[in-house]
C-alpha cells in the first residue's frame, strides 16, 4: 500500500494491529494521542506523521520502561 498523508481508524487499526474499537478507545482515553487533523462525515482523519510520531514516543517511553 501506497504511504498516505493521512490516516483513518481503519489504517491506524492496522498500523496498530488492534482492533477499530481499540483505536477508539485510545482516541478517547490517552491525551497524548494527537488530535484529529479533521472530521469529514466518514469520520476522523490524522495526519500519518502525527500518529507515527506518537507510535514512536511509546515505544521509546516502553523500551525506558523495560530497562
Amino acid at each position: 500500500m501506497e504511504d498516505l498523508p493521512i490516516m483513518a481508524v481503519g489504517e491506524i487499526a492496522k498500523r496498530l494491529d488492534v482492533s477499530a474499537g481499540r483505536v477508539h478507545q485510545i482516541v478517547r482515553t490517552d491525551p497524548t494521542f494527537p488530535a484529529a487533523w479533521v472530521q469529514l462525515g466518514v469520520g476522523k482523519v490524522w495526519r500519518t506523521e502525527d500518529v507515527e510520531g506518537w507510535i514512536r514516543a511509546r515505544e521509546a517511553k516502553a523500551k525506558g520502561r523495560s530497562k
